[in-house]
């Protein structure tokens, strides 16, 4: 993973974006009637969906498997985890979307820290 500004910037700004617009998608889209694995499938499509997108409007500017990889691990925790969490309790749309870049920010530390284990072992 490069770890210049720019490409730390875009990854940051990527995987904030693709977590909070995959978090306000499942609060609009799963209410408490549904079941909770039901909720996490769909939440998990439609994450995965959304990053999708997402990934291939910034992969030109950013690169293509720099941004993909933890775009699309945020897409999938995030519609998992915010689909489950609307078909427990009621969540508001700005909360979800919060909750949404916060799991996205996770999924961008876990995916560097990774990275850097694999080049360590590496050397």
């Amino acid at each position: 993973m490069d770890k210049r500004l720019y490409f730390l910037f875009g990854d940051v700004l990527g995987n904030a974006l693709t977590g909070a617009l995959v978090g306000w998608a499942c609060a609009m889209l799963v209410d408490q009637s549904w079941h909770m694995l039901t909720a996490m499938l769909v939440g998990m499509c439609a994450g995965m969906g959304l990053s999708l997108l997402l990934s291939l409007m910034i992969m030109p500017l950013f690169g293509g498997m720099e941004v993909m990889i933890p775009v699309m691990l945020t897409g999938m925790l995030a519609g998992m985890w915010l689909a489950m969490v609307a078909a427990m309790a009621e969540i508001a749309q700005g909360d979800a979307a919060l909750l949404g870049a916060c799991v996205g920010m996770a999924a961008l530390i876990s995916t560097w820290l990774l990275d850097a284990v694999l080049r360590s072992r590496r050397r």
